[in-house]
């Protein structure tokens, strides 16, 4: 049998809300529950897919800085797990808004690499994300 409680008035709700949240911080030993906007983190990626997917032999790996500069890394690996191309080593920082790197194909001694899955992995600061693609020739 579920407990329905009911709020008279949309104070009182506020007040129970503001309650619980403030109990369950309490338990995870946590910070408070961000209630604005404005408390969005200073450093934020977002990597999106690569474009075209499948690709013959360029794709365009774009991603989004948010706020401020940070160095980022982006590397290409084959479904082994093997780095097989670096594009960005952390040595270049990227301020904020969005950004474009083309790959073409190739591995990092130039080669062209064969039809199949790869991924690619990009970081900046404690952000990682990782994305597949698809090489047809």
């Amino acid at each position: 049998m579920k407990k329905i409680i009911s709020a008279p008035n949309i104070e009182e709700y506020f007040e129970l809300k503001q309650e619980i949240m403030d109990r369950i911080n309490q338990l995870n030993n946590q910070k408070p529950v961000p209630d604005v906007v404005s408390d969005i983190p200073e450093v934020f990626v977002f990597s999106t897919s690569n474009f075209p997917n499948p690709f013959n032999p360029y794709t365009t790996i774009n991603f989004v800085v948010a706020r401020h500069a940070l160095p980022v890394q982006l590397h290409i690996y084959n479904v082994r797990g093997q780095r097989i191309r670096t594009l960005l080593d952390g040595s270049t920082e990227f301020g904020a808004g969005s950004h474009d790197i083309v790959w073409n194909g190739r591995d990092d001694n130039g080669r062209n690499m064969s039809s199949g899955v790869y991924l690619y992995r990009i970081q900046a600061g404690d952000d990682v994300a990782v994305r597949r693609m698809l090489l047809m020739k």
